[in-house]
């Protein structure tokens, strides 16, 4: 009777543990839709908070520490789930970070355009395809020599 109720702790622990998770990896994907959403409208005042806000919930999820991925005998019901549904929002949320990487990156490739241009360098290209074709000597648009 103590080792069912050992293990019946063990699998309550567990399933708080997974239920605990899934909540702040549901938080964490509505913060990477909100950043996806602020960086398209070009929100730059919106972006600090977002990122302070999902500093705070990985430092949550970092506290729960980890969880023993096998749990003694087959899986109780309802733990599957919670397993494939932890998995799910954690690619979901790899995804739209990764979305999210690419509209900083693309951000940043215009931005080095643009001073290059304004600088006069006759190398730039915004997708580096520099020595594949010529480029004529390009005057820049502001003197920066001073």
């Amino acid at each position: 009777m103590n080792s069912d109720n050992t293990n019946d702790n063990i699998i309550r622990e567990y399933r708080e543990g997974l239920q605990a998770q899934i909540g702040i990896l549901e938080t964490l994907y509505r913060l990477a839709g909100r950043k996806r959403e602020a960086l398209l409208k070009e929100d730059l005042k919106a972006l600090p908070g977002i990122i302070q806000e999902e500093e705070e919930e990985l430092a949550k999820f970092k506290s729960l520490g980890t969880l023993d991925e096998e749990v003694p005998g087959e899986p109780a019901p309802g733990i599957r789930e919670l397993l494939m549904e932890r998995e799910f929002l954690a690619r979901q949320i790899r995804e739209m970070n990764f979305f999210n990487h690419e509209l900083i990156e693309d951000s940043l490739a215009y931005i080095r355009f643009s001073l290059q241009l304004f600088q006069g360098q006759p190398d730039s290209s915004l997708y580096g395809t520099g020595g594949i074709k010529e480029t004529p000597t390009v005057n820049s648009l502001i003197d920066m020599r001073g």
